[in-house]
């Protein structure tokens, strides 16, 4: 199975799990699934930068659901499940070096201090520096979202014991209480979507 269809794959049944409910699906496909989000909001981005490039004008309605999916669910949800609780149990169990949690935290970090970073560029309305980090930004975001998929989601599925899954699950679930708390996982999916559709793109689900 290729990976944009093992995204997607996780993203139905992420999306089909009722917020209210105890949590069903692999801990791991949880994730699988919140990178497929995150990649439509991704094109959706490189979409529109390109608009501006072309000359439209920065539209504040578009670059405010990027920052409300960037910084409330990319950074405090889907990030929270990875550095605070699948990285700890997987270093705790031998299957992640020190080395290896770092390389990803200093990416985490580059990250957000991006999304800051275009939080005031869209404020100023500059849109030459929207531009330049939205392209950092996805030259980042990309392959390490890949690396994740093909390494330490990988190892996680593959090697974790089921104790150690069924604790991830009940984190998770506790993380998606606290994090998105009334909205729920179908308003950032509505996000993503009216942003895609904001670029003339099409969403698959």
């Amino acid at each position: 199975m290729n990976p944009s269809t093992m995204r997607h794959k996780a993203f139905q049944s992420w999306l089909a799990e009722s917020d209210a409910n105890e949590h069903r699906q692999d801990p791991i496909d949880d994730l699988i699934g919140e990178h497929h989000l995150m990649t439509t909001v991704l094109a959706a981005m490189e979409s529109e930068t390109q608009g501006l490039l072309a000359g439209r004008p920065l539209r504040n309605e578009f670059w405010a659901g990027v920052v409300d999916f960037n910084g409330n669910f990319v950074h405090l949800c889907h990030r929270v499940k990875e550095e605070i609780h699948l990285i700890p149990l997987l270093l705790d169990n031998g299957l992640l070096q020190p080395k290896e949690r770092d390389a990803i935290h200093r990416e985490h970090e580059s990250a957000r201090d991006m999304t800051l970073d275009l939080c005031r560029g869209v404020e100023q309305g500059d849109w030459e520096r929207v531009m330049r980090i939205v392209s950092i930004y996805i030259h980042l975001l990309r392959p390490h979202m890949s690396h994740e998929e093909a390494g330490l989601f990988v190892t996680a599925t593959s090697q974790l014991p089921a104790a150690a899954k069924t604790e991830l699950r009940a984190a998770f679930a506790a993380v998606d209480q606290a994090a998105l708390a009334e909205r729920g996982r179908q308003h950032y999916a509505a996000i993503a979507s009216e942003l895609a559709k904001l670029c003339g793109q099409t969403v698959d689900w």
